[in-house]
């Protein structure tokens, strides 16, 4: 069995979280629904990257973050 990647591992917590929930009835169902949501789009993106090569998508968002942190430390340099 080949080794999970982030992505499948963090959707199985998110998983695991919302079937104990469901048993036990910890959390409400908004927040039932949302980590059902993120634990199946998480397991979903893990195994398409395990599929296919995604450096171009961590390139990419590596460059918006790069975008976003420049454009929040010219706004903190400006003086009124």
């Amino acid at each position: 069995m080949k080794k999970l990647n982030i992505y499948t591992s963090f959707g199985l917590v998110f998983s695991t979280i919302w079937l104990l929930s469901k048993r036990f009835n910890i959390l409400n169902n908004s927040l039932e629904g949302i980590f059902v949501g993120v634990g199946l789009t998480l397991i979903l993106f893990g195994i398409i990257t395990k599929r296919y090569d995604i450096y171009e998508f961590k390139e990419r968002k590596n460059n918006l973050f790069k975008y976003f942190n420049r454009k929040k430390s010219s706004k903190k340099g400006r003086s009124k």
